[in-house]
């Protein structure tokens, strides 16, 4: 009896000691945590990540942590591996999941000479899906043989920026018919805004709103598509948190993309 009470005395310490030490949860479905806290996060799968209850449908699923003072507000919604890149911790880059993306090699994607020394990390399924590819007021998209999508923070005067960058390998003439109906599709819909067209290159704004402080947020994302081959390469500047991201760099950028992924010819 004696042993057994020990033993329940122990868990119980145990259980204790790690809701003691564990983030604070919020109303608004964020979590404060420290940088080491978030590293500890970063190891909880997926499927347990705390989910964000009544948040609006119109604030975008991939919004981005908010850094306060010296804790990291993660939206309760997000993967907490993508909280701690933010935070500039480091937890190892996510294993390329096994299926289609397998398809795309290291030497077709951006590297770190593009971005100015900053690190590619792979994006999970649940990362900006809405770009992956790109399906203005819901057009169809061609279901690529092999895809693969990576982010980067990267440093743009001193304040970070995400970048996303997706390619996608496609049968033959359907990369060509995506690009056509995209282009399309983009003069038709609300939310989205053509900004540049070319014989296999677009770029476009994507404009989302929500509701942040008590205050309205528009928030632009710019995204460059290019076609090379049967490949479909895009590259979006996504701002940080309620920061727009910028024309300039995603169309800078979607030129070294697109003669990386050539090798997929």
């Amino acid at each position: 009896m004696f042993v057994f009470r020990s033993f329940l005395a122990a868990a119980l310490a145990v259980i204790a000691g790690g809701v003691a030490t564990a983030p604070a949860a919020h109303a608004e479905g964020t979590i404060d945590a420290t940088p080491r806290q978030v590293a500890r996060l970063a190891s909880v799968p997926a499927e347990a990540a705390p989910r964000a209850v009544g948040r609006p449908a119109s604030v975008a699923a991939e919004a981005m942590p908010r850094v306060v003072g010296r804790t990291v507000s993660v939206p309760s919604g997000a993967m907490p591996r993508a909280a701690a890149q933010a935070t500039g911790v480091s937890v190892g880059a996510v294993p390329r999941p096994a299926g289609r993306d397998a398809g795309i090699p290291d030497e077709a994607m951006l590297r770190p000479a593009d971005l100015g020394g900053a690190e590619t990390r792979e994006a999970d399924a649940e990362s900006w899906p809405a770009l992956r590819p790109p399906r203005p007021c819901g057009m169809r998209a061609p279901k690529p043989a092999a895809d693969r999508a990576v982010s980067a923070i990267v440093d743009a005067d001193r304040a970070p920026v995400v970048v996303l960058e997706y390619v996608a390998q496609h049968p033959a003439g359907a990369a060509e018919r995506y690009l056509r109906r995209l282009r399309a599709a983009v003069r038709d819909c609300p939310n989205w805004r053509l900004e540049k067209s070319g014989t296999d290159t677009l770029t476009m704004r994507w404009t989302q709103t929500w509701e942040h402080v008590d205050d309205r947020v528009t928030h632009h994302t710019y995204v460059a598509v290019a076609r090379t081959g049967r490949a479909i390469v895009l590259v979006a500047d996504l701002g940080w948190e309620t920061s727009s991201g910028e024309r300039a760099r995603a169309e800078r950028l979607i030129t070294p993309a697109t003669r990386r992924a050539a090798v997929l010819h």
